[in-house]
């Protein structure tokens, strides 16, 4: 039987493999599905045991071929990006072994690894979303998790210019849950961005998880699993030793090395104490996507520069942020790192920081993702504070000009955040930041133009901001943003999509550009719209 077993595993794998490779998956997953059940009697009863199915939306499994810019397709609209494109071109989901995710969302692998303290091994499995019906016999519970699940984050929400089309990640998210629905057993949802179900009772989900998973997750899981009607639970947040380490490899590479953000911007949902991951869990995690195969290993913090700095400053510690990327480098198996975050003031106080991670990481351009937000000192000062630490709130359109040269001469690429309809916004603070702007114009960055949403502290402060509130100036800041944006994706995109074949390089290359006209042209007829309505 264990014979019979390990040969339909092995010949499916290798089945998996050969159309992963060729990108078929789309079309053979509903083939391999048949396969697996016609052969159900010979599968391991394990697979029967699983109390705890894990998972996510197609929009959070992918690696998106490995261009993070990619991952903004998920903020689109479908009714103007076709699936097909989608799943097939800029996002294919990560591969499957025996319908458990190869590859998945690093939260849901720090859930997973949560779990495994409070249950036995094979009672929680993580399921590539195709092979979901597999895995639901004797399963209780269902734990999904989101990141922007209803389509109304910042991004997307200005990626669809504040209109009723559906994005990608709601429409996924959906799908999703619908083919859950009916299913006995109770749907769980937590993620970043949980907070957008709490009040959807219209939904087919029992219980809602809003917070950070590790000190509470598994009391509220075996609430869960004992029948509890509590709908909606508040985690509290987990010291730095009760952090988990992931156990199986994350999407993209990616590895956790500080939590939260001393920055404690007023929007920001993650402005909270900062805790710094001990160097040997970050290696230990490192190692683990490295022997799957990710010889790039992605820092994720909300300010990489700020890792092991005590500075009330917040000024850089060069040598811990050194110290730790020598140390992931080192690691058997990894060729280059980068980062996910970093501040343009921390960039700015330490230039020689750069120089120095350039020097180590690699040849060749990097990518990261700093915030502008605004190009008014007041709003910086009343807002964002410590955003500009450890320069003065005054200081920040030239801390931002300065910051943003030192990143591209040292092939940094920066994609930055700037919000569009800050609470008591005026007209000249939104002069400032299209001044800032045209001063970025000869820079190599990306400029995305983000809708206020009320986040974090400002949670009850004014309401989501949107193109009908635009006015004629708000038009012109986000049409300049985007007549950059697209003079960059030209230039850029062909060398940005290097590591494709030459075929889907050229397809991608094409639309990005194509896309990014028409959004172009979008701006510019509403910006005469609201020229003159103006006048």
């Amino acid at each position: 039987m264990q014979r019979e077993v390990h040969c339909i595993s092995h010949d499916i794998n290798i089945l998996q493999h050969v159309f992963y490779l060729f990108d078929w998956s789309e079309y053979t997953q509903k083939i391999l599905n048949i396969i697996v059940n016609q052969n159900n009697l010979y599968l391991s009863e394990v697979d029967k045991m699983n109390r705890i199915i894990l998972t996510a939306d197609h929009s959070l499994m992918t690696e998106f071929r490995n261009i993070a810019l990619f991952g903004f397709f998920s903020c689109s609209p479908v009714q103007y990006v076709p699936e097909i494109l989608y799943d097939r071109l800029f996002a294919p989901l990560v591969p499957s072994d025996n319908g458990r995710a190869r590859f998945a969302q690093y939260g849901l692998r720090k859930v997973e690894a949560t779990l495994a303290k409070g249950f036995k091994d094979y009672e929680v499995v993580t399921v590539h979303p195709h092979y979901l019906d597999r895995f639901f016999n004797g399963a209780s519970v269902v734990g999904l998790t989101v990141m922007d699940p209803l389509g109304i984050g910042p991004v997307t929400s200005s990626f669809a210019f504040g209109s009723n089309l559906t994005p990608y990640n709601r429409k996924k998210f959906l799908d999703l849950l619908n083919s859950i629905k009916g299913k006995d057993c109770r749907i769980v949802v937590g993620g970043s961005c949980a907070w957008q179900l709490a009040e959807r009772e219209d939904l087919p989900i029992d219980h809602i998880l809003i917070g950070e998973f590790e000190r509470d997750g598994v009391a509220v899981f075996e609430e869960i699993l004992n029948g509890t009607d509590t709908r909606v639970f508040y985690l509290r947040k987990p010291d730095p030793d009760e952090i988990t380490s992931i156990m199986n490899p994350s999407i993209n590479g990616l590895v956790e090395i500080s939590r939260g953000c001393p920055r404690k911007c007023s929007y920001c949902e993650v402005a909270s104490r900062k805790r710094d991951i001990p160097i040997g869990q970050i290696k230990k995690e490192v190692r683990i996507n490295a022997e799957a195969g990710h010889s790039f290993a992605w820092l994720h913090a909300e300010d990489v520069l700020l890792y092991g700095c005590n500075s009330r400053k917040l000024e850089p510690d060069v040598d811990e942020v050194i110290e730790l990327f020598k140390e992931v480098l080192r690691a058997k198996g990894v060729k280059s790192a980068g980062t996910t975050h970093f501040s343009l003031s921390a960039v700015a106080a330490t230039p020689e920081l750069i120089e120095k991670l350039s020097e180590i990481t690699g040849k060749g351009w990097h990518g990261v993702q700093p915030g502008i937000e605004t190009g008014s000192p007041k709003l910086m000062k009343k807002y964002m504070k410590n955003k500009v630490k450890p320069f003065r709130a005054d200081e920040w359109p030239d801390v931002v000009v300065y910051a943003i040269e030192i990143l591209n001469k040292y092939h940094w690429f920066p994609a930055c955040t700037l919000l569009v309809g800050l609470p008591e916004e005026t007209e000249e603070d939104v002069e400032m930041t299209i001044r800032l702007v045209e001063k970025l114009d000869k820079c190599h960055c990306i400029l995305a133009p983000l809708f206020y949403v009320p986040l974090g502290a400002l949670r009850n402060v004014g309401s989501m901001f949107s193109m009908k509130k635009a006015t004629p100036t708000h038009c012109r800041l986000i049409y300049e943003c985007w007549r950059h944006n697209l003079k960059e994706f030209s230039q850029g995109i062909w060398r940005a999509t290097s590591d494709m074949n030459p075929l889907l390089r050229l397809i991608c290359s094409f639309l990005v550009k194509v896309g990014s006209r028409e959004i172009l042209s979008n701006l510019r007829n509403i910006l005469s719209r609201n020229e003159n309505l103006a006048s």
